[in-house]
């Protein structure tokens, strides 16, 4: 399970501390997790712009969703996606393994694990396209939500074309 981002605060719990992004992909995960027995979690997220793991702030909210303990590793160096795959495949190998992300962040993240000969099965959350059954006059509006929806494209896009013209994938 790959991180969304987070700002430790000691004095909110652990979901709080996330944004929603991200706590989706931890319930998705801890769902998986309760659907496979035997299954474990890998949290990926390491210092970036806080003093505090993303991976142990998403062990917090596993552990209240009631994962075991000892079936939680985490991953705390990882600065970036690329950073992600190349930590993940010398703690798991080559095998298939269920990667939880973000809809939109799931086609470089898979590109990024197999260039590391790794074989992820696509778990994506958070998706930003959604067929609705019924026609919503909101649907005719602009909305601030749909600023952040280009930002998180944008985003994506530099960040394919980064890790392409740095050979990444």
């Amino acid at each position: 399970m790959l991180g969304g981002g987070h700002v430790s605060d000691p004095r909110l719990p652990a979901n709080s501390q996330i944004n929603a992004t991200a706590l989706g992909s931890v319930v998705e995960g801890v769902r998986l997790y309760k659907a496979i027995p035997g299954s474990k979690l890998l949290l990926s997220g390491g210092v970036v712009f806080d003093p505090v793991p993303e991976a142990e702030v998403m062990a917090q909210i596993a552990g209240l969703l009631g994962v075991k303990p000892q079936d939680i590793t985490l991953e705390k160096d990882s600065r970036d996606t690329a950073d992600e795959a190349e930590i993940i495949a010398k703690i798991i190998g080559k095998g298939k393994f269920i990667l939880v992300t973000t809809a939109v962040h799931m086609p470089r993240s898979m590109a990024l694990f197999r260039k590391r000969g790794l074989q992820p099965i696509p778990a994506p959350t958070d998706f930003l396209a959604r067929d609705g059954l019924k026609l919503d006059p909101g649907r005719f509006f602009p909305r601030a939500t749909s600023l952040r929806d280009v930002e998180t494209a944008v985003h994506e896009y530099l960040g394919l074309a980064w890790a392409w013209l740095r050979g990444a994938i």
